[in-house]
């Protein structure tokens, strides 16, 4: 099987720009959101390992951030929704990353006109992490 799956849909690139305009999120005021994601789970579970969920509250696209985290080292991040690969891409960096530097490289990312984004709610949540150790 090819990487590339066939596609029947054509692209008109040219008025592309013209049709995704009125679909692009439109700039947000920092007032509308809250500061900081929803922390739902966060358990040290027998094996020492530390497991984090997250509902991000600031306009991002992710609906959940999970994180696995030991010895101050991320070893898993999975964003629920999201831009897929961006999301991917972020977790796929930031694992056997110290959560300190994840959390600095990551945090005050914008997105399309938002104050935060979703690798920025990452670094919210490693903060988190950070300020309640178990």
């Amino acid at each position: 099987m090819p990487f590339f799956a066939k596609t029947t849909q054509t692209i008109d690139f040219q008025n592309f720009n013209n049709i995704t305009k009125d679909i692009r999120m439109a700039p947000f005021s920092n007032q509308e959101y809250t500061t900081k994601p929803i922390i739902v789970n966060d358990e040290l579970l027998p094996d020492g390992k530390r497991y984090v969920r997250a509902v991000p509250q600031e306009g991002v696209c992710s609906q959940l951030i999970e994180v696995l985290i030991q010895d101050g080292k991320i070893l898993q991040v999975r964003y629920t929704g999201g831009c897929n690969g961006n999301t991917q891409g972020v977790s796929v960096l930031a694992q056997g990353s110290g959560i300190a530097d994840v959390a600095g490289k990551l945090g005050g990312i914008s997105c399309g006109g938002r104050p935060t984004s979703c690798p920025d709610q990452l670094a919210k949540v490693l903060q988190y992490i950070m300020d309640n150790p178990k």
